[in-house]
């Protein structure tokens, strides 16, 4: 009830304690007009509510980060009693939109339906519950109110954004077609992926005995690549990386990142891995397009509220790769203990390619030392902003040949 009901009750006690004290037929008449005035407000409240649906709807429930979603609501009045007055507030998460609706108010004649639809664009990705709507009705005279809360419940799954990369530099791609790689350990030698004509110097050990034998001519197996030769993607989960994240952009970043870089080894048939700690480890891997979705859920839950340091992550997951293994590190940070890590691993023969994402390119004198001299060490590094074009920066068509320094910089 409102503060002008428990005034209307007080004036109706008034009015009838009065009525009975001077007997007054006009006193009893404000009685009774004011009673039946009450009555019809509590009434008209009272059906109101229970003739009251709502139908939520959204025009996709799988997005992705960037596109635009329209959702909307039906709000119907099945009585044949108007409602006078009616708040409506529809709640969605302002991580969906970085938006909130503003109240809509209406009146509601008998039997009547509004519709009222918006568009969402998704900033970030998750999963959300959209279809809370929250509705406060009041009678004509503004003397009672209820509030109800309808909730449809319809799962929203937001992906991150992929960016198509067409082609990047990775040390395992280089593996494919007929290029002879120096350690066997880069087959497997249990997956024939071709034949051809041997040549002086191959193994004899692959020579295809039966076949050779049919044609007149020696042949040998050609091997798919082994696990050895598989792109391990790492994020940064570290809750103290992103110290200076406040608005999250850095972290949206390097999720968009990693999807991007795992979308471009799945379409060309790279045995690739996830893996990073937050709350708990994810880890996932796969080798073609029919695994990306498993990826893409391990990167929506992705947190940066990880106890354990980038470089502790590491040297523990390194120790289960095998000789010849390209690692993509994608971190904010590049700092001493980082960087000791990307000089051991390679030393050790796997191929670190590191992907700072950070939005403080300026006053970082010793980051980019280290970066310039890992870069010496034969370790590709990308810089990434939250404005940078993702695509631009790590195709290789996009790179200037005589000055790759700038071409990697957007």
């Amino acid at each position: 009830m409102t503060r002008r009901g428990k005034n209307s009750l007080w004036f109706l006690f008034i009015s009838l304690s009065l009525g009975i004290l001077s007997g007054g037929k006009f006193l009893y008449l404000i009685f009774i007009t004011l009673l039946l005035l009450i009555l019809y407000s509590y009434y008209s409240i009272y059906k109101g509510k229970k003739n009251l649906y709502h139908f939520f709807w959204v025009s996709n429930r799988i997005l992705k980060v960037g596109d635009s979603l329209d959702l909307g609501y039906k709000l119907n009045n099945t009585g044949i009693l108007p409602i006078a007055h009616a708040e409506i507030t529809c709640i969605i998460s302002k991580r969906l939109g970085d938006m909130r609706f503003p109240v809509e108010y209406a009146f509601l004649k008998p039997l009547q339906m509004i519709n009222i639809k918006k568009e969402v664009i998704c900033r970030h990705r998750g999963y959300y519950k959209v279809g809370e709507l929250h509705v406060k009705i009041k009678d004509f005279l503004n003397l009672f109110e209820e509030k109800i809360v309808f909730n449809k419940n319809i799962d929203l799954i937001v992906y991150p954004k992929i960016h198509n990369i067409n082609s990047m530099k990775l040390p395992a791609t280089e593996y494919f077609g007929t290029f002879r790689v120096p350690y066997n350990t880069h087959e497997d030698y249990t997956s024939i992926k071709n034949m051809r004509e041997y040549v002086i110097g191959d193994n004899v050990k692959k020579i295809h005995w039966k076949l050779s034998a049919r044609v007149g001519r020696s042949y040998v197996k050609e091997y798919e690549l082994s696990a050895n030769t598989k792109v391990n993607v790492f994020l940064d989960a570290y809750e103290a990386s992103f110290i200076k994240d406040i608005s999250g952009e850095v972290e949206e970043k390097i999720v968009e990142t990693g999807a991007s870089i795992i979308n471009y080894c799945l379409k060309n048939s790279l045995n690739t891995s996830l893996s990073f700690k937050s709350v708990d480890k994810a880890y996932i891997e796969g080798r073609n397009l029919h695994k990306l979705e498993g990826f893409l859920k391990e990167l929506i839950g992705f947190q940066a509220k990880g106890k354990i340091p980038i470089h502790e992550f590491l040297t523990n997951e390194s120790r289960k790769l095998s000789y010849g293994s390209t690692l993509v590190i994608l971190t904010p940070k590049l700092n001493e203990n980082t960087f000791q890590i990307l000089i051991s691993l390679r030393q050790r023969k796997f191929n670190p390619i590191l992907i700072l994402v950070n939005d403080h390119i300026d006053n970082m004198v010793e980051e980019k030392k280290r970066e310039e001299y890992i870069r010496q060490k034969g370790i590709e590094t990308y810089r990434i902003t939250p404005k940078s074009n993702i695509k631009k920066v790590l195709e290789v068509s996009s790179w200037i040949l005589e000055d790759k320094e700038e071409a990697k910089y957007y």
